[in-house]
């Protein structure tokens, strides 16, 4: 049903986030399947974003355009840290020293992620 709605649009946009994630691999190479169909409508723009270490995505997937790298800035990751402990109010009950050293633990073990 969705290729059939898909094929009659003027032009869809399909974001498929943390592909990978998909812990059963026969549930996930359906959907990588359904993906392939995809390729052959003209007006369907996809992206799919998931780690590199998975075989059957990199099988799939390997003769599509890659960025083969993505890593988070450790500068934007303290800002985004910051404003969540903005956002949540956390400022009246943590201490700035405490948040200082919670943020810097974060980036540290982000590694970039």
């Amino acid at each position: 049903m969705l290729l059939e709605v898909i094929r009659n649009c003027d032009l869809v946009f399909i974001v498929v986030d943390a592909l990978d994630e998909c812990e059963e691999p026969r549930f996930r190479r359906e959907f990588l399947l359904f993906l392939e169909r995809l390729k052959d409508i003209k007006t369907a723009r996809i992206l799919v974003t998931s780690r590199p270490h998975v075989s059957d995505i990199k099988e799939i997937l390997c003769d599509y355009p890659q960025i083969k790298s993505i890593q988070a800035d450790d500068h934007d990751l303290r800002l985004y840290i910051r404003h969540e402990f903005d956002y949540a109010c956390l400022r009246n009950i943590v201490d700035t020293d405490s948040i200082n050293d919670i943020v810097e633990i974060l980036v540290t073990k982000a590694q970039g992620m």
